[in-house]
């Protein structure tokens, strides 16, 4: 019933999309290209878009949770994929095992992300968010001073 209350849709012309992909990498020679396409590509398919934009030197391909990520892997997708999301344990598991770039914003999440990695011996990269908005989070200066001689001196 809910489904027939929306009469519209959306066409996604891909030629177009890679015409749009290629004249922004045009404007913007020394920028990495990182398009996202968390919510299915907003309805217009993420593996299609995910794929079109790998075909084209995405540096990144972005989502907004780690199942997102795992669609794309599982649909052959080899770009790294950054995931813009907090996770859990299992989570954690998960982005090991996906290969799936976390942007992390809490502290918390990284050592997560530790036991993960000796557990499983294969470390996962990952991108610190340092952006004015995750100053309310809990990444302060000292524990990022701190991080990189914790890792070293403290594993798990």
């Amino acid at each position: 019933m809910l489904g027939r209350l929306r009469n519209s849709y959306a066409e996604v012309d891909l030629n177009a999309l890679e015409q749009k992909f290629l004249s922004l990498k045009g404007l913007l020679k020394n920028c990495a290209m990182s398009p996202m396409v968390k919510a299915d590509a907003y309805g217009h398919g993420d593996v299609q878009v995910a794929r079109v934009c790998e075909r084209l030197g995405a540096r990144y391909l972005g989502v907004a949770l780690i199942e997102e990520g795992i669609k794309l892997r599982l649909a052959g997708i080899q770009t790294p994929i950054l995931a813009f999301c907090q996770f859990d344990s299992m989570g954690a598991e998960a982005i090991v095992k996906y290969r799936l770039t976390p942007v992390l914003s809490v502290f918390d999440q990284i050592n997560k992300l530790k036991k993960m990695w000796f557990t499983k011996q294969r470390p996962t990269p990952f991108i610190l968010n340092l952006t004015r908005e995750c100053s309310v989070w809990d990444l302060n200066r000292k524990k990022l001073l701190e991080s990189p001689k914790n890792f070293k001196e403290n594993p798990i």
